[in-house]
């Protein structure tokens, strides 16, 4: 992961007097771990959440039992529920979601490699709302550490467009 474009975004944060918050599932912690590794972000992270089980993403994050029944835990609707309960859960301004199949074999129907990632904002008085679908190739190890990458890489834009 690029050390320089997360610690970049953590000074962006800061600058800004934004802060951020994570849910993952199929990345188990990476996130977090890169946005907490540069100087400063004490400031602005807030916290994150690993709900690898279905049923920690209903209990921790409020994601309603209906999105997941009727959609999958591998879909855009889970990751946005999972980004918008992070940023109940921890008051943050942005929070990044991650959920997919890190493989190697393919779950809910969805082949190994692909992943949702969402990330919800209300930095003023509406909230910004993206999701992104990659179907990622590799090792289970390198799809969970490029989708890391991508979570953090998705905030940075929405940064830098602000």
């Amino acid at each position: 992961m690029s050390q320089l474009r997360t610690t970049s975004l953590i000074q962006t944060l800061v600058r800004n007097s934004q802060s951020v918050s994570c849910a993952e599932s199929l990345t188990g912690g990476l996130l977090i771990s890169a946005l907490v590794t540069p100087t400063g972000a004490s400031e602005v992270v807030y916290g994150g959440v690993t709900t690898y089980a279905t049923h920690t993403k209903f209990k921790v994050l409020g994601v309603p039992e209906d999105v997941v029944s009727e959609h999958g835990t591998v879909s855009k609707q889970t990751a946005l529920a999972m980004a918008r309960g992070a940023r109940e859960l921890f008051g943050s301004t942005w929070a990044v979601a991650t959920t997919g199949v890190a493989g190697p074999g393919s779950h809910e129907g969805h082949q190994a490699g692909t992943v949702f990632i969402a990330l919800v904002g209300k930095p003023e008085s509406e909230e910004i709302i993206q999701i992104e679908k990659h179907v990622l190739s590799g090792e289970r190890g390198e799809v969970r550490q490029e989708t890391a990458e991508l979570a953090v890489e998705l905030l940075a834009l929405e940064l830098d467009n602000r």
